[in-house]
């Protein structure tokens, strides 16, 4: 509903990034960047998969289905601070101000 923009997301912007997971509880992550992909209204939103898999079938699948990244979940708290402040490339040029870490 929030990517369609439908009851009460009718008034909401559309994502300039969408960061994803493979393991979805209800929605295989895999399905819905196939579905994403598929539409072309939601094709131009760039998407990094955020994963705990390092299995090379995963990252090829995603590949194939048009993710900007793939990225595999860090291990310290530190590694997640700097890989979220180097999403802010994918954000340059947008009129919103991108959020600084300290």
């Amino acid at each position: 509903m929030y990517l369609n923009r439908l009851g009460p997301h009718a008034h909401v912007q559309r994502p300039r990034l969408i960061i994803l997971d493979l393991s979805l509880p209800r929605l295989d992550g895999r399905d819905f960047l196939d579905v994403l992909k598929k539409n072309t209204r939601f094709r131009s939103i760039p998407v990094i998969v955020l994963t705990g898999s390092e299995n090379f079938r995963d990252m090829q699948k995603s590949r194939e289905l048009g993710v900007d990244d793939y990225v595999v979940k860090p291990k310290t708290n530190q590694e997640l601070i700097e890989l979220i402040a180097s999403f802010g490339h994918w954000l340059a040029g947008s009129s919103s101000e991108i959020p600084k870490l300290s």
